[in-house]
């Protein structure tokens, strides 16, 4: 790639870990301020031990990816691309992404009595979970490629 290029895309990775830093900040405070208005009784809605620990978990999960895409961003900033540790965060954020979309519908149906649902919308996540996770599997055979490249003479 060109420099020029380079400089391209490091801009482009840096908007986008931006977006992601102030998403992880307004959805940690989103979830601060929510929850202390449910506690302190701000709001119509009652507190409940179960679905705190969904909304908790859901949260958690949804931080860890937005977490590892700003790392993973902040690494391609640095033209650093296909390395082991790149690819570990893909993987990370798709499991993670994965087990949020399977955990979340068991979990509702256990605090309602009935069969979990499924939507559409949710099957599309776990499609698109299993293309990240495939998405970080290809990353560590092109590092191991690259690898195999720089050894040959």
């Amino acid at each position: 790639m060109q420099p020029n290029k380079y400089l391209q895309l490091q801009s482009v990775c840096f908007v986008f870990r931006v977006i992601f830093q102030a998403a992880f900040v307004f959805l940690l405070a989103g979830y601060a301020v929510s929850w202390i208005a449910v506690m302190t009784g701000y709001t119509a809605f009652s507190f409940s031990l179960q679905y705190f620990a969904l909304s908790f978990f859901v949260t958690v999960c949804t931080l860890a990816i937005i977490f590892f895409l700003i790392k993973l961003f902040l690494s391609y900033e640095k033209n650093i691309f296909f390395t082991a540790g790149n690819a570990t965060l893909i993987k990370r954020a798709g499991v993670l992404l994965l087990a949020q979309q399977i955990v979340t519908p068991i979990w509702r149906a256990i605090l309602s009595g009935q069969w979990p649902s499924i939507s559409f919308y949710r099957i599309e996540m776990i499609v698109l979970a299993l293309v990240i996770i495939l998405n970080g599997w290809l990353t560590v055979e092109a590092y191991k490629i690259r690898q195999d490249q720089d050894l040959t003479i």
